[in-house]
């Protein structure tokens, strides 16, 4: 059986996040709002796959304005 020929590369930097929430960016305590929502409903699939991942904790609450999300552990 012959074996695939991989050229090997350096310095090649990944691809931009595709998230489009600042997930990466947070620490704890820091929030980020998300503006024209009206439920946490629609924010809490990617919240579940950043506690999921990562081990991050999340907290939505409805506000005025959207949903905020804050980082809790």
């Amino acid at each position: 059986m012959a074996t695939a020929s991989f050229k090997v590369e350096r310095d090649i930097p990944p691809p931009p996040s595709r998230s489009k929430y600042p997930f990466g960016e947070m620490e704890v305590g820091d929030s980020f709002l998300v503006p024209g929502i009206k439920t946490s409903a629609e924010i809490s699939s990617a919240v579940n796959y950043r506690k999921s991942r990562y081990g991050e904790n999340y907290i939505c609450r409805a506000v005025d304005g959207g949903v905020r999300v804050w980082r809790t552990a």
